[in-house]
């Protein structure tokens, strides 16, 4: 949850509000990490509700562009995915192989038995001798006509109708040496002879019946937890059986011989056949492998494992197609790589720990993984694709199928780890849409709250895992290991699913308590924490918002509640009108500057949006296309602290450029001096016009203190004597103004006139 609130909440531009510091005090941005001090008291304000309309629209706009190339190149690097991997055709492929061996029952039983049921070494030969064989070297079809005889003996050994085999089925184990134990001698004379785990310095390469052994072949592992080594190395006892239209011994001779020769005993640590189909309708190759891990305890662990891919992957239209896809990303993988490389490398290290500075490193060891997988194939195509047709032929000798198969494998594995947080991340582009964003912000704001409730979570997961693999692992399977107890119990958690009736059987004291504790502590209590931490978060996430759209319309009026959409939208027709102004001729004055010819009565507009076509407002965009948008958090948070911010407060948005700082808010504040605003509503309306009429009765004062100056001067000078009973009386309104007018005439038209 703390991972994925510190992805999801990169992108978001409002932080959770610090108390008010002090003038002169010194101030850290939590989102930039960068100390910083107030500037100079007497430096021109910046008016932060016009700067945050404009670094708000600048990022939205740079979300969408991120937006429409971020998506283009998800759905080029799905289709060239999904085109490679081609999972239709290889499920059926795959799938037809399985059904035929190991899913096929074995005969002569009186119940179900497969081969993964497999529990001892009898029924080992028994599927052995009764499945596998049996179907891969089967002679005849359903009418008892010979394979070996049609179609240039290509069926001979096929399974499933279309899968044939291209290269003779090889038996490989493993043995160790005898009294490779760590049990003392002495402690009994049953422990002696012992055999123990698997590893590397107790491996048996003595003769073994019918067998050879051979070094240097593909490196391959057992189950894990089944295993006491999950690798078995690159050396191996090895029985080949060749294909049947190469004639020889009957594969039931070796068999026999194999099976009396105890070829499988106590020594043997793991066991495998291997075998390699071509299907020529849907032109796949595919390494099957059969396997059975015997531990020390005597347990059998059978299972198999396929790997197909396309030895041609260049053969079809659609691979052309592919083909230049492939291009396009490694083009975009490389500036991509460029990019983010050149950014971390400019980021001090101690910012590399913040939330998105940190998320660039990862972003960067992703693209090191699209790397490594470009590399991978070009490395098979360069190898072992112009072999291709030695794999789609018939062979007398053991081809090494596995090492392509794998490493398309590896190629597609990583490339679907890759898919996961490439859709993740596009979360970041997706905050353009109201709704994501409110979702980045709340989680953002939860991170805080989220980590230590992660921990105590983990704890508690990782505790209930333990007590059950001590409790249940001994025997229930789900509980086993420690791993799969705790996918058992996280499985628990989100959809249910406990074996309950196998609990029951083996621990029915525990069970209940067991029960109890969990659905209380994880169930009642830690998940519906969970939740009020972000019901919280959200909450005041959307007060936050309503503070943010009522100071913006009293102060900014129509821009405030202009959307990007809109936006952008009003801003192209602004400055395709005045292209086709220009064009015409046409008197364009207005269009150039917020003052109409010259005149210091600003042009009207109903919203800066209206302007993007104004040299003033280009300016602004200019420089606000330097600024670095994920360090405009705190111009929020000014606005909704209703803060002053001075030019020096804006260094932050250029990495500390003082000069560039006070450039934009020049600009901003010259456009703030432009009458932007539109009525909002009646309320709007009537407290404007009680500041006009305030304004107005201030000139009235004025103008009356100055008409008593001039009559006092005009008495003192001797120009106009004023007589008894004539005095001077301003009306209370505007129109006093002429009755002034009025007398002055009386005493002297020459003063009058002055």
């Amino acid at each position: 949850f703390a991972v994925m609130a510190i992805v999801l909440g990169e992108t978001q531009d409002v932080l959770a509000i610090p108390q008010e510091s002090k003038p002169g005090d010194i101030t850290v941005d939590f989102h930039a990490q960068r100390p910083s001090v107030d500037s100079n008291p007497k430096a021109r304000e910046v008016p932060a509700e016009w700067l945050w309309i404009l670094l708000q629209h600048a990022k939205r706009g740079k979300l969408a562009r991120q937006f429409v190339s971020y998506f283009t190149g998800i759905l080029l690097y799905t289709f060239v995915m999904e085109d490679l991997v081609n999972v239709q055709n290889t499920y059926m492929v795959q799938s037809s192989i399985a059904q035929e061996v190991a899913e096929h029952e074995f005969p002569d039983q009186s119940f179900r038995m497969v081969f993964e049921d497999i529990a001892n070494d009898a029924e080992w030969w028994d599927f052995m001798e009764g499945v596998l064989f049996p179907v891969l070297y089967q002679p005849r079809y359903f009418n008892s006509d010979r394979r070996n005889q049609t179609w240039n003996q290509r069926f001979e050994n096929t399974v499933a109708m279309a899968n044939s085999m291209t290269m003779p089925v090889r038996l490989r184990q493993v043995r160790v040496k005898d009294d490779s134990c760590s049990t003392p001698a002495g402690n009994s004379e049953m422990n002696r002879p012992c055999w123990g785990e698997f590893s590397f310095s107790n491996q048996y390469k003595g003769p073994v019946v019918g067998s050879a052994f051979m070094t240097g072949l593909h490196n391959w592992r057992g189950k894990e937890g089944y295993s006491g080594s999950s690798n078995y190395g690159t050396e191996a006892h090895v029985v080949d059986f060749p294909l049947a239209r190469s004639g020889g011994r009957s594969w039931q001779d070796r068999l026999a011989e194999l099976k009396s020769g105890l070829w499988l005993n106590e020594q043997t640590r793991a066991i495998a056949v291997e075998a390699g189909f071509y299907n020529a309708n849907l032109g796949i190759n595919t390494y099957v492998k059969w396997q059975v891990d015997i531990s020390p305890g005597g347990r059998f662990k059978a299972w198999s494992r396929m790997m197909s891919c396309r030895m041609n992957p260049y053969a079809t239209d659609t691979d052309t197609l592919r083909f230049a896809g492939e291009w396009i990303l490694a083009g975009g993988l490389f500036w991509a790589v460029f990019a983010t490389v050149l950014e971390v490398k400019n980021t001090p290290f101690y910012l590399l720990f913040g939330s998105s500075r940190f998320l660039q490193v990862i972003d960067l060891a992703v693209l090191m993984v699209f790397l490594a997988m470009g590399a991978l194939w070009v490395d098979f195509n360069r190898v072992w694709a112009p072999r291709a047709a030695e794999f789609q032929s018939f062979s007398d000798t053991v081809l090494d199928l596995y090492t392509p198969t794998r490493r398309v494998q590896i190629v597609v594995q990583l490339g679907s780890f890759s898919l996961l947080w490439v859709y993740f991340r596009s979360f970041r582009s997706l905050t353009l849409f109201s709704i994501m964003n409110m979702v980045s912000r709340t989680l953002s704001r939860a991170v805080e709250e989220l980590l230590p409730f992660a921990f105590v979570f983990l704890m508690i997961i990782v505790g209930f895992a333990l007590s059950s693999t001590w409790v249940f692992g001994i025997q229930i399977e789900q509980f086993r290991t420690f791993w799969r107890s705790f996918a058992t119990v996280w499985q628990c958690m989100m959809t249910g699913g406990l074996p309950l009736d196998d609990m029951q059987r083996f621990r029915p004291i525990f069970v209940m308590p067991f029960l109890v504790v969990w659905t209380v502590l994880v169930a009642l209590v830690l998940i519906n924490v969970f939740i009020a931490i972000l019901s919280d978060k959200q909450a005041r996430i959307e007060q936050d918002d309503e503070d943010e759209m009522t100071l913006l319309a009293a102060r900014t009026g129509r821009s405030g509640r202009v959307g990007w959409l809109e936006g952008t939208f009003r801003g192209y027709w602004a400055k395709f009108r005045k292209a086709g102004l220009s064009a015409d001729g046409g008197d364009d004055t207005e269009a150039q500057s917020p003052r109409a010819k010259g005149s210091e009565r600003p042009v009207k507009s109903r919203n800066i949006f209206d302007r993007q076509a104004d040299i003033d407002v280009m300016r602004a965009q200019k420089i606000i296309a330097e600024v670095d948008l994920r360090e405009i958090g705190f111009v929020r948070e000014a606005l909704l602290r209703q803060r002053k911010l001075r030019p020096g407060d804006l260094a932050p948005l250029f990495r500390g450029d003082l000069q560039s700082a006070e450039e934009l808010a020049e600009k901003v504040s010259d456009l703030e001096e432009v009458q932007f605003l539109e009525t909002a509503g009646s309320g709007d309306q009537e407290a404007k016009e009680q500041e006009r009429l305030k304004a107005l009765q201030e000139t009235v004062l004025t103008l009356e203190n100055q008409v008593k100056r001039l009559r006092k001067g005009l008495h003192n000078s001797g120009v106009a004597k004023k007589s008894t009973g004539n005095q001077l009386a301003m009306l209370p309104n505007l129109p006093g103004a002429v009755e002034v007018e009025t007398r002055l005439e009386q005493y002297s038209p020459n003063a009058a006139q002055k």
